[in-house]
């Protein structure tokens, strides 16, 4: 385990400490450590690896300490581009390759010094255009970051950090140990679920859906649904479960210690 994850076990302990302040710590910590300018050189490229649309169906993105965005184009191919401090001492192994009908993303990173393993780690991948693609991203320290794409689904799980998806079209299943979980102007007519054991969960949708059920729960903390015509079967400070509509779209909350908001 090198240098950058093994600070992230420390920010695991502190989050459960400071629970208002887990989110903000996280990412002061993560920008401190892998962020834009967090390193004494320069960033460099690690290549840019390019893959023909109809060659997968699937992708498959595992990583260590990395800031990673998504993003979809209207190009017929997904890129692939890891993006690091020249500075960093550390050995880093970046590939990118069709594995039957799934493209495999992994970076893996051996550490050659305690000094000088600061520095920015950004994994940036474009996607297709194909709603039916499958997405599935682990990553054990930094961000997770979706926007303004369509899919089928994209499970993403991350052990301390945050993740953001904005305008995602596609079912979400996002996991979290440490940090905060962000979904903004979701799409009514796909199911959420998601799980963080210390920090936040937070759903604002573009439009109310017509039809969703909901189960948000919080052992410690707080659980907000600020929608209107909810028909209620628990309504606790800490758990709501309830139903918008006729049967729809599952919308689950789980959290241990933090709070849950959607509106």
């Amino acid at each position: 385990m090198n240098n950058i994850v093994m600070r992230a076990g420390i920010l695991l302990i502190g989050a459960t400490i400071v629970l208002t302040g887990c989110s903000s710590a996280i990412d002061f910590a993560s920008n401190k450590a892998i962020g834009e300018g967090s390193g004494k050189g320069e960033v460099v490229s690690h290549g840019v690896k390019s893959f023909e649309a109809e060659q997968f169906n699937s992708i498959e993105v595992q990583t260590e300490a990395m800031n990673i965005t998504i993003t979809q184009s209207d190009q017929n191919e997904a890129s692939v581009e890891l993006l690091t401090d020249d500075s960093i001492k550390n050995e880093f192994t970046y590939d990118a390759s069709i594995q039957g009908e799934v493209l495999e993303v992994t970076v893996t990173e051996r550490e050659k010094s305690m000094k000088n393993s600061s520095g920015e780690r950004t994994l940036l991948i474009t996607l297709p255009k194909n709603d039916e693609l499958e997405l599935n991203v682990t990553n054990a320290f930094g961000n997770i970051s979706l926007e303004d794409i369509s899919i089928s689904e994209a499970m993403l799980e991350l052990n301390a950090g945050n993740i953001y998806t904005k305008e995602v079209i596609g079912n979400i299943d996002a996991t979290v140990n440490a940090g905060e979980i962000d979904i903004s102007r979701a799409k009514g007519d796909y199911s959420i679920l998601t799980h963080v054991d210390a920090g936040n969960v937070k759903i604002a949708y573009e439009e109310a859906p017509q039809n969703a059920a909901f189960n948000l729960k919080t052992e410690v903390g707080q659980v907000k649904l600020s929608l209107d015509d909810i028909d209620y079967s628990v309504e606790k400070k800490n758990e709501v479960q309830g139903q918008r509509g006729t049967s729809g779209t599952n919308v689950q909350a789980q959290v241990s210690v933090g709070n849950i908001t959607v509106k």
